[in-house]
């Protein structure tokens, strides 16, 4: 029958390693028949949006997530549902049965058992679908397949809680399923969704009591830690909204680690606090996120801000914060260590004075590929030194080449300096901006550079936050008022300045506001023509005169009330 000894060892292997399969897959399966209290890991917290989304999905109306618009939900209803502006989206949290994990949250809060069956009635629609042999692009996909195994064992948990009659069977053969996706390093990425990925893994370890799935998904998300986060502790996906969610997931992490006596380790641990701190760094003084690369206006009103200036050059940001006569706060994106999340937004700020903003970024639209999201990405809506009609590329290795990067800050008693570079043209153009703060004075000079072996029309842009009413005193003079509160922008050396209106067609001046969501604003932008550019913008908190300003390859020198003042750069 063989044709060698050797075929027949391979043979003898082969179903040695079935029967240990099988084996393996019947311990688990009785292991899996009894899941404790420290097994789960609730993916949704209870708050105030929970009781509005789980009594919408008792009404069968399914919100994917919050903004999103409303899904009728029926017995015949489709998996495979495509909404008409966000396909993949919507997509991605109904695969991911995110709507489970609201009406969990709402039993768990309020032990009312039509919540867990309304979550035992659409997760068992969505196994049909499944089991049907049907699927999208987010049903088998890291983020939805991590999330739903999370919500799974919760129900699952629930379930046996209650005594609710389930088919346990079918709900092991689908979560082995899921751990066999989750194993497989095919389907993993070192990033936020990895960690969901391993999140899920080290669940079904402990479910199933086997300790390949847990290992496997422990040492994984360990080693994604430390390639997540800067050595400051800044997380390196380009926007502080998922700074803020990946470390709540890494706290959520060690403290189910906890529950049975395990942890990520200390060195994890004491990393974790240096993160938690961070974020009161780059804290507004309205107590909000700065709306960065795919971060939303994320509000932390349970955080304190720090007032300190900081740079994270591995993170491509620097945060200028002082809490003197106003509340000022300054945000300067520069370079990055990973291109996730990452909009073309170097050497861009936002600005904000007593909580009021005033400069602002693009923000967070969606995922899509709508001409919203693809404008939004770019250099056109953030407020940088920027070529018109030219946009630079992002290149993965970015860390190491330092093309686009922080090269140079200083924290002195009476100023903070502060430079970035953006060396990502494939024509060899380089930009360069620096920004001087003038602590008694609470002024920003922002100084402009740029050259090339090209002509290009070098193009200061100021995105501003759409309430911001824009008023010229000059030429070159423009004051910003908004809620009682006003700043000057007065700049050197240009051309006649020009404010851009908002427009969706052609696309120009848009703020995203929520998911799918926009406002028009305005732009106000001040141009240069030419293979080189050296300008100066000043912004002021108060209207403060500037008798002089002398700007070199050395220093830079103003005098202000008869004091000079000379500042290396």
């Amino acid at each position: 029958m063989f044709s060698n000894n050797k075929e027949i060892l391979n043979r003898i292997d082969s179903l040695e390693n079935k029967i240990i399969a099988e084996l393996t897959h019947q311990k688990n399966q009785q292991h899996f028949r009894s899941i404790k209290k420290e097994d789960v890991l609730p993916l949704a917290k209870y708050n105030k949006s929970t009781l509005k989304y789980a009594k919408l999905a008792l009404e069968n109306t399914i919100v994917p997530f919050p903004g999103f618009d409303p899904i009728q939900f029926d017995d015949k209803f489709d998996w495979s549902y495509i909404h008409h502006k966000n396909h993949v989206s919507y997509q991605l949290y109904l695969q991911s049965l995110r709507i489970v994990g609201q009406l969990l949250a709402a039993y768990d809060q309020f032990d009312e058992k039509k919540y867990l069956l309304k979550a035992q009635e659409i997760t068992e629609s969505w196994m049909s679908f499944v089991e049907s042999g049907k699927s999208t692009d987010m049903t088998w996909y890291d983020h939805p397949v991590g999330n739903r195994t999370q919500i799974l064992i919760h129900l699952l948990y629930s379930l046996n809680k209650e005594k609710i009659q389930v088919n346990s069977d079918r709900y092991f053969e689908l979560l082995y399923k899921h751990a066999e996706y989750l194993m497989d390093d095919a389907n993993y990425r070192k990033n936020n969704h990895g960690i969901m990925v391993d999140r899920g893994l080290m669940m079904l370890g402990f479910v199933m009591n086997d300790e390949l799935l847990f290992n496997k998904g422990f040492y994984r998300v360990v080693d994604t830690f430390w390639q997540s986060f800067s050595y400051k502790g800044g997380h390196l996906e380009n926007s502080p909204e998922y700074h803020n969610m990946v470390l709540r997931m890494y706290v959520g992490i060690e403290e189910y680690l906890n529950a049975h006596d395990k942890t990520l380790g200390n060195d994890v641990v004491k990393h974790m606090e240096a993160a938690d701190n961070y974020m009161n760094i780059l804290l507004k003084p309205n107590r909000r996120l700065p709306a960065i690369g795919d971060s939303g206006h994320t509000s932390l009103p349970e955080r304190t801000p720090i007032y300190m200036n900081f740079v994270d050059e591995e993170a491509g940001i620097a945060v200028i914060k002082q809490n003197l006569n106003n509340k000022i706060y300054m945000s300067f994106v520069c370079g990055y260590s990973t291109i996730t999340h990452k909009h073309s937004d170097d050497l861009s700020i936002t600005f904000s004075i007593n909580g009021v903003d005033f400069i602002e970024d693009g923000a967070k639209f969606d995922y899509s590929k709508s001409p919203i999201r693809r404008y939004i990405v770019t250099p056109r809506a953030h407020s940088s030194l920027q070529l018109e009609n030219k946009f630079y590329q992002k290149e993965k290795d970015n860390k190491y080449t330092q093309k686009i990067w922080i090269e140079k800050y200083f924290d002195h008693k009476n100023y903070f300096i502060v430079k970035g570079r953006n060396r990502g043209f494939n024509d060899g153009t380089s930009l360069y901006r620096t920004i001087l703060f003038l602590k008694d004075y609470e002024m920003f000079i922002i100084v402009n550079e740029g050259n090339s072996n090209h002509n290009h029309t070098f193009i200061e842009n100021y995105n501003l936050h759409h309430e911001v009413a824009v008023k010229s005193l000059s030429e070159n003079i423009f004051e910003l008022t908004r809620n009682d509160e006003k700043i000057i922008i007065e700049s050197y050396y240009r051309n006649a300045p020009e404010i851009v209106e908002g427009n969706k067609d052609p696309i120009q001046a848009i703020n995203a506001t929520g998911p799918s969501k926009f406002n028009l604003t305005n732009h106000l932008q001040f141009k240069d023509n030419g293979t080189e550019t050296s300008t100066v913008t000043l912004i002021k908190s108060k209207d403060i005169k500037v008798d002089e300003l002398d700007l070199t390859s050395d220093h830079i020198k103003l005098k202000i009330n008869n004091e000079e003042i000379l500042i290396a750069r």
